[in-house]
């Protein structure tokens, strides 16, 4: 099942392509890596789609203010066009680091790490987020 976050309104559905995405992750190594940089078995606890319009933004958070069991998020870019919607990430220190994620590339973000989207000024921009504890 995934959450479907849509112009700031996320929603539970059964969506066709959580089954396609879960068989490509389990049939990948990358749960594997991810549970061996933390030392131990991890898996997929929630999965999230964002779908991001002309002014849609996330302000910022860390993702495990919203569930304590979160270690990390695994970001999937998919193939989106859209200006604006940068994201922003926040050391230890608090200094910002804005980047944008190219299409279909994967991130790897632990889950105490503060970060935010920009907003979108044009076009769309789909990611698919898979949160792991």
């Amino acid at each position: 099942r995934f959450i479907v976050r849509e112009g700031g309104i996320s929603q539970i559905t059964n969506s066709p392509y959580s089954q396609a995405i879960l068989t490509i992750i389990n049939h990948s190594s990358l749960i594997k890596k991810v549970s061996n940089l933390f030392g131990k078995e991890v898996e997929i606890l929630r999965m999230q789609l964002n779908i991001m319009t002309t002014g849609d933004f996330i302000s910022e958070h860390a993702d495990k203010e919203s569930d304590d069991s979160y270690l990390c998020a695994i970001l999937i870019r998919t193939n989106s066009k859209y200006t604006g919607g940068d994201l922003t990430i926040y050391d230890a220190e608090q200094k910002s680091y804005k980047m944008r994620q190219p299409n279909q590339s994967i991130l790897l973000m632990n889950s105490h790490c503060i970060h935010k989207v920009d907003p979108i000024t044009s076009g769309f921009r789909h990611t698919i987020c898979l949160f792991l504890g």
